[in-house]
């Protein structure tokens, strides 16, 4: 077989199978699924516990004027990123939680990550992903009597902390549980924070 022939041939093979690709639609999920950044900035020099159902909270929708509801019905933390806020001196510190509950098969131990600054040319800085098999790399849902300790950060005030995951937006599920809040506007998107010791950055916080 010379070479145009078996040019035509190989050619012949990769239409056959670009047709096949698309003779019928590809199979999705009907669940919307999105990979989301949030930016917390700290407000003051503290230790800070985030559960899981801190992180399916931190985005909300506004159904009443005290009451918002979780877009999420499951979530899946991909990264933290914690910056310092660049003094000579200060130290950062972020903590993957084993499961503190006693009715939860998932456990591992804790996974700590410090860094300190070296003067003010180089701030304090941490970039982790959640340590493999521990309850942080797992799809998690939130559920009232287990709420799991999911990680806690350290930083001084002036801090930026990233948090990278994604959410599913359960098209056939109910809304989760209600968050109570001060004053929201019905129909407003709300980003999140559970504490007073991280201001979220965006346009409509609480």
């Amino acid at each position: 077989m010379g070479k145009s022939s078996k040019l035509e041939t190989s050619q012949r093979k990769k239409w056959r199978k670009k047709v096949k690709l698309h003779l019928y639609p590809p199979v999705v999920t009907c669940d919307p699924m999105l990979s989301v950044t949030l930016r917390y900035d700290a407000a003051s020099t503290a230790s800070t516990v985030w559960y899981v159902g801190d992180l399916i909270d931190s985005i909300l929708m506004g159904a009443t004027t005290t009451n918002a509801y979780p877009l999420a019905t499951t979530v899946k933390l991909k990264r933290i990123e914690v910056w310092g806020a660049g003094t000579a001196s200060e130290t950062l510190m972020l903590e993957y939680n084993t499961s503190s509950s006693s009715t939860s098969p998932v456990t591992s131990r804790n996974v700590s990550f410090v860094d300190t600054s070296s003067g003010t040319a180089r701030p304090a800085h941490i970039c982790a992903k959640p340590a493999l098999h521990s309850l942080a790399s797992h799809w998690l849902r939130k559920i009232p009597a287990q709420n799991d300790e999911l990680f806690t950060v350290t930083a001084p005030d002036g801090a930026t902390m990233d948090i990278t995951f994604t959410i599913v937006i359960g098209g056939n599920e109910n809304a989760g549980a209600a968050v109570t809040l001060s004053s929201v506007t019905a129909g407003k998107i709300y980003m999140h924070s559970p504490s007073a010791n991280w201001t979220p950055v965006a346009w409509n916080s609480i």
